[in-house]
């Protein structure tokens, strides 16, 4: 397991951001910034952190370019809300928490409301689990598109995953979504399994895997562009 060596800052714009240096088996420094606008920067064993840091400096205006697109992004999406579990999505809708001591159901969608029983964990985790089998419906419909273009037996995997949407192993046919996937719209949750059952024919992101997509979606790009919106919640 990869440990975190260092956690530095970084001031722009009069702004101050967290810098979490890790030192990886990788060929060069690698700069990330995720959805909180924290800097995650990766660099070779055989590379100082002062250097790590010297890269940042000097790709700093690439950097300021993702935090400002991170927040043109998210402004429409009541991020800090969220965040807060003041807020949540579900199927591409946001709705107000309410916790309802007194309440049967452990939870219950009412016109922008998610009343909540007072077992907050409890009725999160019971929702969770109602919701995925959206996910589950909509593999299965997407799997009987496929059956006669792939040679493997596709199986799911619901879990939490931190960097990812969706993975697929054409190999021995296991696709995996993220749970995290039920605070999207419909149509982006099948555009990322539409994705992955791409893979199985090519386990890549060439030219001929983007034109497959595009036989089943026309309009990918855009899903695409949507799917940014939510990625914050990867972050949870």
């Amino acid at each position: 397991m990869e440990r975190i060596k260092e956690v530095a800052q970084i001031n722009i714009n009069s702004q101050n951001y967290l810098i979490y240096l890790t030192k990886k088996a990788i060929k060069k420094i690698i700069i990330r910034v995720d959805p909180l606008n924290n800097i995650h920067l990766n660099y070779p064993k055989s590379c100082s952190a002062a250097r790590a840091l010297k890269y940042l400096e000097e790709h700093i205006a690439w950097v300021v370019k993702v935090i400002d697109s991170n927040q043109n992004r998210y402004q429409d999406m009541e991020m800090n809300a969220c965040m807060k579990l003041e807020k949540m999505w579900i199927l591409g809708k946001i709705y107000k928490i309410i916790i309802c001591d007194g309440c049967k159901n452990e939870y219950q969608l009412e016109d922008s409301n998610l009343i909540l029983s007072g077992n907050f964990s409890k009725s999160i985790s019971k929702m969770i689990n109602d919701y995925q089998m959206i996910l589950i419906d909509e593999f299965e419909k997407i799997s009987i598109l496929f059956k006669t273009k792939i040679r493997q037996n596709p199986h799911l995997k619901i879990k939490k995953m931190k960097s990812r949407w969706g993975s697929c192993n054409y190999r021995n046919g296991k696709i995996a979504l993220n749970i995290r996937l039920i605070h999207t719209p419909i149509e982006l949750i099948r555009f990322v399994i539409f994705h992955e059952f791409c893979h199985f024919l090519y386990p890549n992101h060439s030219k001929n895997f983007y034109n497959l997509l595009k036989e089943f979606l026309p309009d990918y790009k855009r899903f695409e562009k949507e799917l940014k919106k939510f990625s914050f919640y990867l972050t949870l």
